[in-house]
């Protein structure tokens, strides 16, 4: 709800196959979990799922807060602008 227009969100670091399969449809796919090890483990695990997908797929880490709800408006708005185009 943060990122805003342009994102989507699991609703934590499980996923349905369905989930899976429509996250491989964007050619730009930044995955962004918790900063908790768990959830770093299952945002780099779906990185490696998607890597073989056409496409490009980074796993972000927030640098501000532990999750997008504490991360600071400022590195919201350039990782917006890095993979959506604006802020």
């Amino acid at each position: 709800w943060k990122i805003g227009y342009g994102a989507v969100a699991t609703m934590g670091v499980n996923y349905s196959s369905a989930q899976f399969r429509l996250i491989t449809q964007y050619p730009i796919r930044a995955v962004c979990f918790d900063n908790e090890p768990e959830a770093q483990k299952r945002g780099n695990q779906l990185c490696d799922d998607l890597s073989i997908f056409p496409g490009e797929t980074i796993n972000v880490r927030l640098e501000s807060g532990k999750d997008w709800g504490e991360a600071s408006k400022k590195e919201v708005g350039k990782l917006r602008e890095r993979f959506l185009g604006f802020i």
